[in-house]
């Protein structure tokens, strides 16, 4: 004979049974609990990465079409010693049938387009200079891992 009560010893035995036949399947939840979040974490740092890197390729190329911008376009000549022909004649007639212009042509004024042109260079440096220094602040942050979206 024990000494102890069976009903105590079908209660501590039912809870071995019950502790034991849990623990596979708290184990598989656990489990799968750690997984989901790791593969979240996976996916939030792959859209992290993606995102910082098209950030970094719109700098290149704002950086790039800033530069081309920069750079003044040579302004065409006109010799006045070439006659212009006229495409076309007033009068109906083909442009065989009108005469060349006599003398030298008339000055064009070219100060308002080599104006504006020089205003437009001016505009694309200075934006030229902000996407260098916004991608400069980028890459630094990348390289220290502060880079947020």
């Amino acid at each position: 004979m024990s000494t102890v009560n069976t009903q105590v010893i079908d209660s501590v035995t039912d809870t071995n049974t019950t502790i034991i036949g849990n623990a596979p399947a708290e184990g598989f939840a656990l489990l799968d609990t750690v997984m989901a979040e790791t593969v979240g974490m996976l996916m939030h740092n792959a859209v992290n990465t993606q995102t910082n890197a098209q950030m970094i390729g719109n700098a290149a190329v704002t950086a790039t079409c800033a530069r081309m911008l920069s750079v003044p376009a040579p302004v065409p000549t006109l010799k006045p010693d070439i006659p212009i022909l006229p495409i076309f004649s007033p009068s109906g007639g083909s442009p065989s049938d009108s005469s060349p212009p006599t003398g030298s042509p008339a000055p064009i004024n070219v100060t308002p387009a080599l104006n504006q042109l020089a205003k437009d260079a001016a505009t694309a440096g200075s934006d030229e200079a902000l996407a260098m220094k916004n991608l400069q602040a980028l890459a630094d942050a990348a390289r220290n891992g502060t880079a947020t979206n």
